[in-house]
């Protein structure tokens, strides 16, 4: 009650902040992180997310770090959300970022493991986006030969 108070009535987040750090328990880092979120504090967001080990706002928090290219940061939530949630958007998104930020090895390394990625349609999107070379790993992972030979004209 007490952070709702600070955030609500005195909207001071840097004080909520020191209030979360103080009392850590995890359902204040997600009001935080959702205060956070809101206040488009996406990697802090992200950050208390992490410290409550909360993937519930995980559609909001994957849109803010999208729109802010925040996608070192998502990987790390992404990777949290994993590990409590099973939903295709996570992987989907997973792979996505691992793309964004070049993380061709840990790609490839997540494509061999269980998942519920939607291949074709992360695949179509990142070369819809012009992302030939990890386009080509997942076409070549799911033996799409016709989109693979697509990615190299």
């Amino acid at each position: 009650e007490a952070i709702q108070v600070l955030l609500q009535c005195k909207e001071d987040i840097e004080k909520a902040t020191d209030f979360a750090q103080n009392w850590d328990k995890p359902d204040v880092w997600v009001i935080l992180g959702k205060s956070q979120l809101e206040a488009k504090m996406v990697k802090e967001a992200i950050s208390s997310f992490l410290k409550a080990e909360d993937p519930q706002y995980f559609e909001d928090v994957i849109f803010a770090a999208k729109a802010g290219s925040l996608y070192e940061e998502l990987i790390d939530f992404l990777l949290m959300a994993r590990a409590k949630l099973k939903n295709p958007i996570l992987d989907n998104e997973l792979i996505y970022s691992y793309a964004q930020t070049e993380k061709y090895g840990e790609l490839e390394d997540f494509l061999n493991t269980k998942n519920n990625a939607k291949y074709p349609d992360v695949g179509e999107r990142l070369f819809n986006e012009k992302l030939y070379l990890p386009a080509k790993i997942i076409y070549k992972h799911i033996k799409d030969n016709s989109k693979l030979a697509l990615c190299y004209v």
